[in-house]
């Protein structure tokens, strides 16, 4: 009874295995991570900005920077959470600098922002003060999407891991 048990749940994941693997093949099972116009968004910043810019971006997974190899202020928090590492303040220091908040123009410098990305994810997230977003250039634009360069700031800022943020450095 246990052979044919064993033959049954051993013929039961080959085809399980199988279908999964033709679903992939056919092109029916497709999960889309970036579309074209974050694509489209993160050719343009490669193009326009120095290899060790950081840039100031939504929290997420799924950013389009994240195609750019360029450094941000703050990755998916939950991978930090993982690693024990705890991302409340950057959280929101970047909330404060969307918001165009009395200290924004002080964190840029503090961690050495170079750029600042505004598109459909920071939307979401932040209550964007687009009055103090203004008054940073807009270096590229597509489509959702606008990278402002920080007037005064390094382009290829180094970003600051010490923990001095709002004493200063």
């Amino acid at each position: 009874m246990s052979r044919v048990c064993a033959i049954a749940v051993s013929l039961s994941l080959v085809l399980a295995g199988a279908i999964d693997a033709w679903r992939v093949v056919s092109g029916a099972a497709t999960i889309p991570v970036f579309d074209t116009a974050a694509v489209e968004f993160a050719r343009m910043v490669v193009q326009r900005t120095p290899r060790n810019a950081v840039v100031a971006r939504a929290p997420t997974y799924d950013h389009a920077a994240l195609l750019t190899g360029r450094p941000s202020l703050l990755g998916d928090p939950r991978r930090l959470d993982l690693q024990g590492l705890d991302s409340g303040a950057r959280e929101q220091d970047l909330k404060c600098i969307f918001g165009g908040c009395d200290g924004a123009r002080r964190l840029l410098s503090v961690y050495g922002i170079g750029y600042l990305i505004v598109g459909p994810q920071e939307r979401r997230i932040y209550d964007i003060n687009d009055g103090f977003l203004e008054t940073f250039p807009i270096v590229g634009q597509t489509p959702g999407y606008q990278l402002r360069r920080v007037s005064g700031e390094s382009a290829a800022g180094h970003l600051h891991v010490t923990n001095e943020r709002r004493t200063g450095l």
